[in-house]
């Protein structure tokens, strides 16, 4: 009888370690970021369209002279993000704009997968795939 259990014990454990896949385990994060431009003329706004994927889709908000970031998640392993920003035309901004999408594993910090720098236009895409 005690060899039963044992044994019982034993299959019972290899089956719970075996029932976790490494992908299940993991959780991604993704934190996007916009620095924008320095304005050059306060005669007008700057809006600034800023397109992200959070775990329900894209969504597109407009800012007005700030910067802008936003960290959403889990997302899973093979997720496509994507982040994007327009800045309307007629040189109201320096381009000195920073664009940054980075990802975060579990609990590890936040690692840039896709950057533009000196921009008044970006589209950003990452597959999640680490």
């Amino acid at each position: 009888m005690k060899r039963i259990l044992i044994y019982s014990a034993i299959i019972l454990s290899a089956f719970a370690f075996c029932s976790c896949g490494d992908d299940d385990e993991n959780s991604y994060y993704v934190k996007y970021e916009v620095q924008t431009g320095k304005q050059i003329s306060y005669a007008a706004r700057t809006d600034r369209s800023i397109t992200y994927t959070d775990t329900s889709g894209d969504k597109t908000i407009t800012v007005t002279n700030q910067n802008w970031e936003g960290t959403f998640g889990p997302f899973k392993k093979g997720q496509k993000v994507h982040l994007s920003l327009a800045c309307p035309e007629g040189g109201f901004t320096r381009n000195t704009s920073i664009v940054r999408l980075s990802v975060s594993k579990n609990k590890d910090p936040f690692v840039i997968k896709a950057e533009e720098r000196d921009v008044v236009v970006a589209d950003l895409s990452y597959k999640i795939d680490f």
